[in-house]
Formats: C-alpha cells, structure tokens, sequence
C-alpha cells in the first residue's frame, strides 16, 4: 500500500529556522560593567543558588531599609544572594 499523502510547503518552517538563526547570531550589546565582586558573585549564584534555609537565613539577617519597604517585593521575586550583594555595595 502507498503512501498517498501530500505534504505542505516547508517554507514556513524554513522561514522561522532561518530567523531563529538570525537571532542567535546577533551580537549582545551589554551596558557598562558593574562592580567585579557583583558580577562574580551573581554568575555564582545562578550556577549554584542557595538552598530555600540559607535564604531565609539571610532574610533574617538582613533587614529591609525603612525607607525602602518597597524592596520587599522586588527581594522577594529577584535573587536573593544579589540583593544581599548589592546592598553591601
């Protein structure tokens, strides 16, 4: 028995490949170095993140700024080693 099904144009599969390609092979314009500590440590800690205990360790230990009780919410959904980091900037 044979096969007699038709198959569709793979232009549109081409066209996404090839533009996803395009996209990979941009370069990445990066904005101005931070301080080399910081840039260490944050590559650190998205290879290696801190268990859910050392977190809230540091959470307990270093207290959200008064005038700052917005950052609670940015500490609380961004990295936490970071923000510990940058705050002892």
């Amino acid at each position: 028995m044979e096969d007699n099904v038709e198959t569709e144009s793979n232009e549109p599969e081409v066209d996404f490949m090839s533009e996803l390609n395009q996209l990979y092979a941009e370069k990445v314009q990066y904005g101005p170095k931070v301080d080399e500590q910081l840039a260490v440590l944050s590559s650190k800690a998205m290879e290696n993140p801190l268990s859910d205990d050392q977190l809230k360790g540091l959470s307990e230990k270093y207290a959200v700024l008064e005038n700052c009780s917005k950052l609670q919410v940015i500490i609380d959904t961004c990295n936490k080693e970071l923000w510990t980091a940058f705050k002892g900037s």
